[in-house]
């Protein structure tokens, strides 16, 4: 036993030396991300389904939430300028990416919140978690603390 444990040991320290050996000094990796789902675990957020306001006076913004036939969410968000923008939550590389440039990739799918981590300096990481069934929290996570938003629903998706 000892012998096999010393044979694989060495194999993967010599494995690995190759691979560094062979790869320029200049190239730099990005770490993968650590995720906790499946790509059909995108079902446990059927609960985020419709239309939905935000409860805040001072910044009004609706969402259309909808899902696509192959896996995908897309996000429709009308702000105080009146003018939609839309956003898709996607699956590419065995995660879940949020944004044209994949801005945030989902590190956690439960039955009640997902968590978006930032790929990219300059963003915050943020969760979004139900509240009941008309209702959820999209909190953005900062150095400041934690800034809760909340969300409720004003209908279904319109066809």
């Amino acid at each position: 036993m000892k012998i096999i444990v010393l044979a694989l040991l060495l194999c993967s320290a010599f494995a690995c030396r190759e691979i560094s050996d062979s790869v320029p000094a200049d190239v730099t990796f990005e770490a993968a991300p650590i995720v906790r789902y499946t790509q059909a675990d995108i079902q446990k957020l059927r609960w985020i389904k419709g239309v939905w306001e935000s409860t805040q006076p001072e910044r009004p913004v609706k969402q259309n939430f909808q899902f696509t036939p192959d896996y995908a969410l897309e996000i429709i968000e009308t702000g105080t300028s009146g003018e939609p923008t839309s956003m898709l939550l996607t699956w590419h590389a065995g995660c879940y990416y949020l944004g044209d440039n994949r801005d945030w990739v989902v590190t956690w799918i439960g039955e009640k919140d997902v968590r978006f981590e930032p790929t990219r300096p300059g963003r915050n990481p943020f969760t979004w978690t139900r509240f009941g069934e008309d209702q959820w929290y999209h909190v953005t996570h900062s150095p400041r603390g934690d800034q809760p938003v909340l969300m409720q629903r004003i209908g279904e998706l319109q066809p």
